[in-house]
């Protein structure tokens, strides 16, 4: 995949034309956004696979690109109905793990809120083979004999295999960046508490089939906050900031009847912060429709809970 440099290639951002031009562009594995491909299942401990099927944007190889197409789907499809109990096996026992694991607070059980691309050392570039389109171009195989001179048919001539079509060159790419590597991480909290009037934000949470709770009195407990200390907007929908700057504050809050309270001890677990935290570069922040973004000083919307207590808590139902 490929992308061009200091761009973030998040789904869904439709950048200006003077935004992108003239830039170099990287090479890189797949993106890391939450929003596309195998990355939605992928975040639930789901075993996610993508087959993409390449377009040379002509109908001469259609059959070949299809039958290409089949094989690679059918053959895939058969793996993974011959190794079914395994997989199953794997999923579940990660997603039991996960859980366990979410259910007790911990300094060292981080989530990974930032990631930036990043080069190998040990692979500073990559070396693959292309087509080159620079050669001439073969029209077609001749299914006759001919001489130099006689009339040539149109069903005297077979379109010839994509493989012939063009000469293959080696290319080494110096904009390689293979890893993915984090940059602003927390440790995950036991839950997160919600306003009770952001019901666009549960609503997501609902749509993402997790349980929520809401308080069913007011209530005294613990919990941490985020300051703002400094922010800059993002220029885009669909863009977390592009600068946000916090300091955690730890206080006590008389959390209000109607509340929301969303565990992190829950299938998703890990999805939670990254749709609840004000740094997550993929978080609920990033779409202007929740109209989440704080201003300096402010305290975050959602605030975190780390110590275990006794919440006045029962089970939200969508009543409507």
């Amino acid at each position: 995949m490929t992308q061009q440099m200091g761009i973030d290639s998040s789904a869904g951002v439709t950048y200006r034309a003077e935004d992108t031009q003239g830039r170099a562009r990287m090479m890189r594995y797949s993106t890391s956004d939450l929003n596309d491909g195998r990355n939605g299942p992928g975040i639930y401990e789901t075993l996610s696979f993508i087959q993409e099927g390449a377009s040379r944007h002509d109908l001469e190889t259609l059959k070949e690109r299809t039958e290409w197409q089949y094989y690679g789907i059918r053959f895939f499809s058969e793996s993974i109905a011959s190794h079914g109990q395994a997989i199953n096996d794997l999923v579940r026992n990660l997603r039991i793990e996960l859980v366990s694991q979410a259910g007790v607070f911990s300094e060292s059980d981080l989530v990974h809120l930032r990631m930036r691309y990043a080069r190998d050392e040990n692979q500073p570039s990559l070396i693959y083979k292309r087509f080159d389109s620079s050669v001439q171009e073969i029209r077609g195989i001749m299914r006759v004999d001919k001489k130099a001179g006689d009339p040539v048919y149109r069903n005297d001539i077979a379109p010839p295999p994509a493989s012939l079509r063009e000469g293959i060159i080696e290319v080494t790419e110096k904009n390689w960046f293979p890893v993915v590597e984090p940059f602003i991480s927390v440790p995950r909290p036991l839950g997160y508490i919600v306003p009770g009037n952001r019901l666009d934000v549960i609503k997501t949470l609902k749509d993402h089939c997790f349980q929520i709770g809401y308080f069913r009195e007011d209530t005294l407990i613990d919990v941490e906050g985020y300051q703002i200390i400094d922010l800059t907007p993002a220029e885009y929908d669909y863009l977390p900031p592009q600068n946000i700057d916090v300091e955690k504050k730890t206080m006590e809050l008389l959390v209000k009847r109607g509340d929301f309270y969303i565990s992190c001890g829950q299938e998703g677990a890990n999805l939670i912060p990254c749709l609840l935290e004000p740094q997550s570069q993929y978080g609920l922040i990033r779409y202007w429709a929740y109209n989440l973004v704080p201003k300096k000083g402010d305290i975050f919307s959602f605030l975190r809970v780390t110590k275990k207590q006794n919440l006045p808590i029962v089970p939200f139902k969508n009543w409507d």
